[in-house]
């Protein structure tokens, strides 16, 4: 028995085409617009993203972190909330400050809970106790500073730090430097080996002092030196980064064993340094770890 067969010319499987893309397009924006408003969650792409939806009824803001492999969701009220804690503080940031804050808070959450990195009541405690020590008691803390719930902020603090040393490349030092670049360059600049070799002779004896457990202002006044060619520059307990801004001295230190240096110098001026803790992180800053939150 003879079967008709459907044909359908070329231009008008065309047209079908074009129908189905205009519909999956439609489909898609209601999706991006609509829908994914109301069940939001952070989509894993190659790099780190971020979206914001801002109106008067809802906020939305999402960021992923490819490094670990998870994203945040932000809500209207969570930043809500971090505007209003930081008013509390007389300070006021704006929704995009608000929500990076909200989302480094988070990833910093989320590595430690990977890394179980904790911070225990006693820890809290002391921290609280030597806060309320730096106010003359706790009486006078409560009636200085705004009240909030100072435990829950610090242990976020503590558990900044605690990431921060697990992930960030950097030493914390004493140092002691001798600068020849305060002075007008006309004085110095003819006699920059000279001077050069004269601070490595006074911070030799400054290193000496170092390593006797002296702080950097005593191991300063251990050598005698001559105030009218350098300037001092001191750091206690410093943290220094691998930023490429700062001087080729500070980025050697990065470097240093743990204990006194030789005096390190360059054109400007000459330091010793006392490392007392370092970290071979993978990260330069606290703030590349969070991955540039700044922006939108």
């Amino acid at each position: 028995m003879f079967k008709p067969v459907l044909r359908v010319s070329k231009s008008r499987e065309l047209y079908l085409l074009v129908a189905f893309g205009i519909l999956l397009f439609l489909v898609v924006s209601l999706y991006i617009f609509g829908w994914r408003q109301s069940n939001f969650k952070c989509w894993s792409w190659d790099r780190p993203i971020r979206f914001l939806f801002n109106s008067s009824e809802q906020l939305y803001a999402c960021r992923y972190f490819s490094d670990l492999g998870f994203g945040v969701e932000v809500t209207k009220e969570q930043v809500n909330e971090v505007i209003e804690e930081r008013k509390a503080s007389s300070a006021n940031l704006s929704v995009e400050e608000a929500a990076n804050t909200v989302l480094g808070q988070a990833k910093i959450e989320e590595y430690a809970k990977r890394n179980n990195i904790t911070v225990s009541d006693e820890e809290i405690n002391n921290e609280l106790e030597k806060v309320y020590k730096e106010y003359g008691g706790k009486e006078k803390f409560l009636g200085a500073v705004p009240q909030g719930d100072n435990k829950v902020q610090i242990r976020g603090s503590l558990l900044q730090k605690k990431v921060e040393a697990k992930v960030v490349d950097y030493a914390s030092a004493d140092f002691v430097a001798l600068r020849w670049d305060v002075f007008k360059s006309e004085i110095w600049q003819p006699k920059i080996e000279e001077l050069r070799e004269e601070a490595k002779k006074d911070l030799v004896i400054i290193g000496e002092a170092l390593k006797n457990n002296l702080g950097p202002k005593e191991a300063a006044k251990a050598a005698s030196v001559d105030q009218g060619k350098f300037g001092f520059n001191l750091g206690e307990s410093f943290k220094l980064y691998r930023d490429p801004g700062n001087p080729q001295p500070y980025l050697k230190a990065l470097d240093l064993p743990l204990g006194v240096s030789d005096p390190i110098c360059d054109d400007r001026f000459c330091v010793v340094f006392r490392i007392l803790e370092a970290n071979d992180g993978s990260y330069s800053s606290l703030e590349d770890f969070l991955g540039g939150l700044t922006g939108w």
